[in-house]
């Protein structure tokens, strides 16, 4: 399958390397023509890849190791999208994933965040937020959606809450604010001049005090006590 520029000689695949945006491969998975038409248009920037179907992705993946980010719907015709979410994120740990949906359902965001999506973007968003949400991910954060801070049924209590903020030091919070921006370990690291196992420490108890089993948990929890803002920065 053709991509929509000429393919240009690379070096090994890194997704957070910072190259122009034509160097960038972008797989779009979608099985809707008119959508996916769209999609592509919207990323004309990018040299972009066409799936139709769970067994085209698997291909060109495998054909085109080079690919920096996938854009994938949950409704494919002959796999479950989640099922192949759960695929790629093992085969490829590396390569980020955003969840292209119809259903904005808060639960399934947050189903999909965990299986290894590192976004999840509601087809009705605007074409800002969708590039928007693929410049914060291709730079190595995690594209949370509105719909799913405003409709997230938390299960900690308003007790557990009020109490999490007093466990957090000035220079955690710090690297809270800064995951909540979608930054990596490595820029924090650099933005505050420490090392980074000095953040690895910090996430760590970050986690563990936010009653979080991942970074994009640790922010919802986080906004909710006002500890960061609920406006995610996309830039």
């Amino acid at each position: 399958m053709e991509s929509l520029h000429p393919a240009a000689t690379k070096p090994a695949h890194h997704p957070y390397s910072g190259r122009p945006h034509m160097y960038t491969n972008i797989l779009i998975a979608e099985d809707h023509p008119l959508v996916r038409a769209g999609v592509k248009n919207l990323l004309n920037d990018y040299t972009v890849y066409e799936a139709s179907c769970g067994t085209e992705v698997q291909g060109l993946l495998t054909d085109h190791p080079d690919i920096d980010l996938v854009l994938l719907d949950l409704v494919l015709p002959d796999v479950n999208g989640l099922d192949l979410l759960k695929q790629i994120s093992h085969d490829h740990p590396e390569l980020p994933i955003i969840i292209l949906s119809a259903y904005d359902d808060s639960e399934l965001m947050r189903r999909c965040l965990d299986a290894g999506a590192s976004g999840f973007i509601p087809k009705s968003s605007s074409h800002e937020v969708i590039l928007n949400a693929v410049k914060l991910v291709l730079s190595g954060g995690v594209f949370i959606p509105p719909e799913m801070l405003r409709n997230t049924n938390n299960h900690m209590t308003p007790t557990r809450l009020l109490g999490i903020g007093k466990t957090l030091t000035e220079r955690q919070i710090e690297v809270l604010r800064c995951i909540a921006a979608g930054k990596s370990n490595r820029d924090i690291a650099q933005a505050l001049v420490v090392s980074e196992n000095t953040i690895k420490v910090h996430v760590a108890h970050i986690l563990k005090s936010l009653d979080a089993s991942n970074r994009t948990e640790a922010v919802v929890n986080a906004q909710k006590l006002g500890l960061v803002s609920k406006q995610v920065d996309l830039e």
